[in-house]
């Protein structure tokens, strides 16, 4: 699984995920800091990669068709995004990706629970 973790979620973040087996690259090793939201979504899709982020604006499923992608993450607290609250939520989804594909689908990961939402085909 490639993931691509937007600027807002730090190095140990990307250490985390990387130190359990994950293939992680940031918008920082792209030089695309900065980038608009539509930018980084195409980036993603064009590299094949699952975006991390903690940009609610990528919840707007009108804006990214998170159907078309290799999934979207979401992280979502109503605190403080501390560097251990970080590591918990990532845990979560670590967790979470055991039973759960995520090609194609929107996570929105809170302390403690993990929400999957995916293209209704009806």
């Amino acid at each position: 699984m490639k993931l691509k973790l937007d600027e807002n979620l730090g190095k140990s973040v990307k250490n985390f995920l990387v130190d359990k087996g994950f293939n992680v690259d940031d918008v920082y090793d792209e030089k695309i800091q900065g980038a608009d939201d539509n930018a980084i979504f195409q980036k993603c899709i064009s590299d094949g990669r699952c975006l991390i982020t903690l940009d609610t604006d990528f919840c707007n499923v009108l804006r990214f068709p998170f159907d078309k992608s290799e999934g979207i993450i979401v992280f979502r607290s109503y605190g403080t995004h501390t560097p251990s609250l970080l590591k918990e939520m990532t845990a979560y989804m670590i967790a979470a990706l055991n039973d759960n594909e995520l090609k194609g689908k929107l996570w929105i990961i809170e302390p403690g629970r993990v929400r999957i939402h995916e293209q209704d085909d009806k």
